[in-house]
């Protein structure tokens, strides 16, 4: 599968401690601010609050941590996707 263009806010948007999730299919992902960073989760189909993390990492609060943010999830979601075929 090709990458996939997660479309997320500016980092305006977690500096107003804003929290964003999405999904694609069953994969789903939650970003939180915290502090100077964004801790960035994945999960799968049931509610953030109950679901079992499958991965977690952290990015600085800037434009570049929301594009590694952004590779991090296309690698996440690749991963995803071989387990489950």
């Amino acid at each position: 599968m090709g990458k996939v263009e997660f479309d997320f806010r500016g980092v305006d948007f977690f500096q107003s401690k804003n929290k964003l999730s999405g999904s694609l299919g069953n994969f789903r992902y939650m970003m939180i601010p915290d502090g100077d960073g964004i801790q960035v989760y994945t999960y799968e189909t049931y509610c953030f609050e109950v679901a079992p993390k499958l991965a977690e990492t952290r990015v600085e609060m800037s434009d570049q941590g929301l594009q590694e943010a952004g590779e991090w999830l296309n690698a996440q979601y690749e991963a995803y996707l071989t387990a489950h075929r």
